[in-house]
């Protein structure tokens, strides 16, 4: 008989199931109906999760643009304004052209000595940037930034256009929500908090038994 083959977004489904049977083995708890229903939460879970990964959802909706036609002056007033570093250079379809950084602005005109009012952004903007969809799994944007070492995609759909910008810092700390809230699960879920919450439970019902002897 073959092995199986296993889809990559089951394996930690498959996993989880081992843990909860390896779980039940070590708290000497007999495996019973409740165990399809800890399997099923969990196979909806690990789901969810897979389609929660993808770049839509980390990235923001909310972007700051530029035109390429517009001069450097005009885009650092509302770098200012907006208080953001970067913004997406889209044409008038707003399809992705470039993009352009407070960084830029500096070592690309004002240390060579050009004029912003009359320096056009395309002139000084990063053409052709690296662009992801948002169906994409949020690995693919890491590596992609991890090769370009840069911190910022923007987000597009159908013909380059932009949807959005997904940028690390925004992804480290959604991730960091995600683990503090699966650290405390697991916290909850070893087989020492299990066996604790068992005794108390397990006190908490003589409590009640010895009270309802005293009052009656």
């Amino acid at each position: 008989m073959g092995t199986p083959d296993v889809r990559p977004g089951t394996r930690p489904i498959l996993e989880n199931v081992t843990a909860i049977a390896l779980l039940h083995h070590q708290t000497r708890q007999p495996i019973g109906p409740e165990f399809a229903v800890e399997c099923r939460g969990l196979t909806a879970i690990c789901f969810a999760m897979e389609a929660a990964m993808s770049v839509g959802r980390f990235c923001v909706r909310e972007v700051d643009t530029a035109h390429p036609d517009e001069t450097v002056s005009i885009a650092a007033q509302r770098m200012h304004q907006r208080a953001v570093g970067p913004l997406v250079v889209v044409n008038k379809a707003s399809q992705v052209s470039g993009i352009v950084t407070d960084r830029d602005l500096v070592s690309r005109v004002i240390a060579k000595g050009l004029s912003p009012l009359e320096t056009k952004i395309r002139d000084v903007m990063t053409i052709t940037p690296q662009v992801v969809t948002e169906e994409a799994p949020i690995e693919t944007a890491l590596q992609i930034m991890r090769r370009g070492r840069f911190r910022r995609i923007p987000v597009v759909g159908r013909a380059n256009k932009l949807l959005g910008l997904v940028t690390l810092d925004d992804v480290l700390m959604v991730l960091a929500e995600e683990f503090t809230q699966i650290g405390g699960l697991l916290k909850r879920e070893t087989p020492q908090a299990v066996v604790e919450d068992h005794d108390l439970s397990g006190i908490t019902r003589l409590q009640g038994e010895s009270h309802f002897a005293v009052g009656d």
